[in-house]
Order: C-alpha cells, then structure tokens, then sequence
C-alpha cells in the first residue's frame, strides 16, 4: 500500500485535480482540501471533494470554510454541476459538511485494509455559487 506521502504526490501531479493549502503565520502547513472529477461511480455527481483536513488546534477557525470554498470554485470552472463528499459515519466532524449544505445518504462501507468502515455521502445537486454561499 503506498504511502501517504506518494498518494498526495501522485493527486499533485493530475492536472484535473485541484489541491489548496493552509499555511499559518511561522509558514507550518496546518490543513489542506482537495477535488476534482469524481471517482464514485455509484452517484450522479461529477465532482467529488477528496479531502478535507485541518489540525485540531486550527478547527473552529473558518479554514475548512475557506478551503473548501476554493475547491468549490476551481471545480465551477469546469462546468460539472453536482457535487459528492464522503466521510467515514464515526468522523466527529460530518456536521460541518451539513452546515455547508450537504444532503447526507448512506454510502457503501470503505475497505480499510481488511476492516470495513461505514460511509455517509453528502450531496449537493448543483454547486453553481457555493463557493460564495457557504
């Protein structure tokens, strides 16, 4: 299984996928969000939010927001419409999708090795001006 290190290396390199960083002031990444076409083919979709991800000490600081919104914008650009984000069920942090206005449903468990782990999908039908509104 390769490394975390070579699958954002490997995300960097695709033109298609957009990736945003947070620095803060002593210039320490302290969260990063990522998207492009969606890989979900069980969904209607056409963009999909990889991730989303900011240190704890840093939560609560509107950068999740602010990432996310410039995901959302780079991915308007491309013309898709609908957007899906999955998140594992137990994450504490799935309220966050829902303040931005994700619809949540069910999705199919995730293969972690050989656990299974339980999945939600947030939705959202068409993303023109969420990265304004959110």
């Amino acid at each position: 299984m390769p490394s975390k290190t070579e699958r954002h290396r490997r995300t960097f390199a695709r033109t298609e996928v957009n990736y945003h960083v947070a620095i803060a002031g002593g210039g320490n990444v302290v969260g990063f969000a990522s998207g492009g076409p969606t890989r979900q083919v069980d969904f209607p979709q056409e963009n999909e939010v990889y991730a989303i991800y900011i240190l704890e000490a840093y939560q609560g600081r509107k950068i999740g927001v602010t990432l996310f919104r410039r995901v959302i914008g780079d991915l308007e650009e491309s013309g898709r419409k609908g957007l899906i984000l999955l998140a594992l069920a137990n994450n504490p942090n799935r309220g966050f999708y829902e303040n931005l206005g994700g619809r949540q449903v069910i999705a199919k468990p995730l293969a972690l090795g050989s656990a299974m782990a339980d999945q939600c999908a947030y939705l959202w039908d068409d993303i023109t001006g969420l990265s304004r509104n959110s």
